[in-house]
């Protein structure tokens, strides 16, 4: 489905090409690159990174922030330093941004381990401390981190938080977990734990992974034969 619409519009912005095939173009290469773990596209983003570090005005600004983030998932550790170097020292806040952001993106286990312990040790604003976590929660390998990252920092977090922050903590519990939800609901029956709005917020994830979990249930084994007769018939 992906494929076939980035063929079309390109890897590259063209001359006179509308803003809206501009707009959409990251998005697709993120999907593929990320969930579809294309390697032209990996590739074609490592290039585009590796440009980026040495010039950030030699590649299309519109494709900076994917091109950052997707060279990541096959980064090392050297590459990881660099980003999280390049992230405590710009005074560009989009810059700043983008790379925080990519330090997610990294997929090697003693990196993401790094990582999830940046967002306490390193030097985040308040408002940035759950990019990490939000960003690895999105990663089916992954998916446990952020939550246990949680509930085992809750306190040095809470200390660095304002509590309007603290309402979002529920958040990390997100996903098809129901297992996850449960213990999330005992986490938060702790008064410890809880702020004016955590459990309006706890709500609302409840909704999320009861939905989320219900279609798996409900159509996944369907779609594990569809995808199987697929695969087969190639």
């Amino acid at each position: 489905t992906l494929g076939p619409a980035l063929e079309r519009i390109g890897l590259a912005r063209r001359t006179g090409e509308a803003e809206g095939v501009t707009l959409v173009r990251p998005g697709l290469i993120r999907t593929l690159g990320d969930e579809g773990n294309d390697s032209r596209i990996l590739d074609y983003c490592d290039s585009l990174a590796k440009a980026y570090l040495e010039d950030p005005a030699s590649i299309d600004p519109s494709l900076s922030s994917a091109a950052i983030a997707l060279s990541a998932i096959r980064g090392d550790l050297a590459l990881y330093e660099v980003y999280k170097k390049r992230f405590e020292t710009t005074e560009n806040p989009a810059e700043r941004s983008r790379f925080l952001g990519a330090l997610g993106y990294f997929r090697e286990p003693r990196i993401v381990d790094q990582s999830i312990r940046y967002s306490i040790e390193g030097p985040l604003r308040p408002q940035e401390m759950f990019t990490i976590p939000g960003t690895l929660a999105q990663a089916l390998e992954y998916e446990e981190v952020p939550y246990k990252w949680m509930t085992e920092n809750y306190p040095a977090i809470a200390s660095r938080l304002p509590p309007m922050f603290l309402v979002y903590m529920p958040r990390l519990c997100g996903g098809c977990s129901v297992k996850r939800l449960l213990a999330a609901r005992a986490f938060f029956a702790d008064e410890a734990h809880r702020v004016p709005g955590t459990e309006k917020e706890l709500a609302k994830v409840f909704d999320q992974v009861n939905d989320c979990a219900g279609l798996r249930d409900r159509e996944g084994a369907a779609v594990v034969r569809y995808l199987n007769e697929f695969m087969n018939a190639k």
